[in-house]
């Protein structure tokens, strides 16, 4: 017999949808629906030369079944460090499944955001987790 809690959870259900567009070429895209415990919706305002470190989920990167980092402005000079060294974030940055955010490492789902530019920049974090 089920515990009564287990009984009462209610889990959240994200959709998600990508598309890329070659001009006069391809359209290549994807969607599809993500069943997870909870989600966290984090809204960064990096400073200039700034940065900011988060924990974006309880638990390692391999609990979350999705990762979306969306910067206002894309640029080589603002950059991400899950705990394995600075990456440029030249684009939004977007994982579906623990395998695919297992690729940022098995330590904790912590993140380093620094913003190499001279202007301010907003980056919006979607997480969403199993328990």
């Amino acid at each position: 017999m089920r515990d009564n809690q287990e009984e009462n959870l209610v889990s959240e259900s994200i959709n998600w949808s990508a598309t890329a567009s070659v001009a006069g070429g391809p359209v290549i895209s994807g969607n599809g629906k993500t069943v997870a415990d909870g989600y966290d919706k984090f809204e960064v305002l990096l400073p200039a030369g700034g940065s900011k470190t988060l924990s974006v989920a309880p638990g390692n990167w391999g609990d979350l079944q999705l990762l979306l980092i969306s910067p206002a402005k894309a640029d080589p000079a603002l950059t991400y460090d899950s705990g394995s060294g600075d990456t440029p974030l030249a684009g939004p940055l977007f994982l579906i499944g623990g395998d695919a955010t297992a690729l940022l490492g098995n330590g904790a789902a912590t993140l380093t955001l620094k913003n190499g530019t001279a202007a301010d920049v907003g980056v919006d974090i979607l997480v969403a987790r199993s328990n």
